[in-house]
């Protein structure tokens, strides 16, 4: 969704990193630690997405997660 603003925090330090959505509902976070496990949600307008994890055991290099708002 557009105008979002997608958080990315880091489960250990507890930074936090925010993104707002593109046109087309997009976002991007670049520099990613592997070897850090991350939450990743969304709100926008009072409303918030259910909080996604990001583990370190995880191998990939790349991660698409969706980010829906309930009704």
């Amino acid at each position: 969704m557009k105008g979002a603003v997608v958080h990315l925090k880091d489960t250990r330090a507890l930074s936090q990193r925010s993104y707002i959505t593109a046109e087309d509902g997009t976002y991007h976070f670049a520099q990613i630690s592997g070897t850090t496990d991350y939450e990743v949600w969304a709100d926008l307008d009072g409303k918030k997405t259910p909080v996604k994890s990001i583990s370190s055991f995880d191998t990939k290099t790349n991660f698409m997660i969706a980010l829906r708002f309930n009704d």
